[in-house]
């Protein structure tokens, strides 16, 4: 029964769902929704789905995030390879630094020990100079011929051989002829 000015009064329409199965029809009675009713159910389904949506896009995003966590983060093996590598690297370091140490402190040994060298050939350049200088040839000469009876020698004394490379000559031995 409709009331009349065709006002639709939800409690008294009603619509049926049918359903077949084999020979039989079903039919279920399914309670009429005006149309303000109909929108407002579905702007709710609407954001129902938009917050499902939410939902399943902030999981993925913390499933996401997660991953990216688990793949940055260190494992217990990968910490250690790096504390090992740190501290060769460490001993590495400080090896070098004793080792610079080490030259630097045998490059001022060095330095000092070549300008004891210097002076030391100074000295014994001006000491050889010195000992030139007070040499008397004359006096050597003198004394040689006057007191020990040496002469110079004559040109015919005086024998010149071409040695082999590598052979010497022994002494108490003639000497070889050309």
């Amino acid at each position: 029964m409709e009331p009349k000015d065709n006002i639709i009064w939800p409690s008294f329409k009603r619509q049926f769902n049918t359903a077949v199965s084999g020979d039989n029809t079903v039919r279920k009675a399914v309670p009429y929704l005006d149309r303000y009713q109909q929108e407002q159910l579905e702007r709710q389904q609407e954001r129902q789905k938009r917050w499902e949506k939410q939902i399943h896009k902030r999981a993925v995003q913390k499933e996401f995030e997660e991953r990216r966590r688990r793949a940055n983060a260190l494992t217990f093996a990968e910490a250690s390879v790096v504390g090992v590598l740190c501290a060769v690297l460490l001993f590495a370091c400080i090896f070098y630094v004793g080792q610079q140490a080490k030259l630097n402190q045998s490059n001022t040994k060095l330095a000092s020990l070549q300008k004891t060298y210097a002076s030391l050939v100074e000295d014994n350049n001006a000491k050889s100079s010195e000992i030139e200088g007070s040499v008397d040839y004359e006096r050597i000469y003198d004394y040689a011929v006057n007191e020990l009876g040496m002469m110079y020698p004559e040109k015919g004394q005086t024998v010149t051989y071409k040695r082999n490379p590598g052979s010497y000559v022994k002494q108490g031995e003639e000497i070889p002829s050309n």
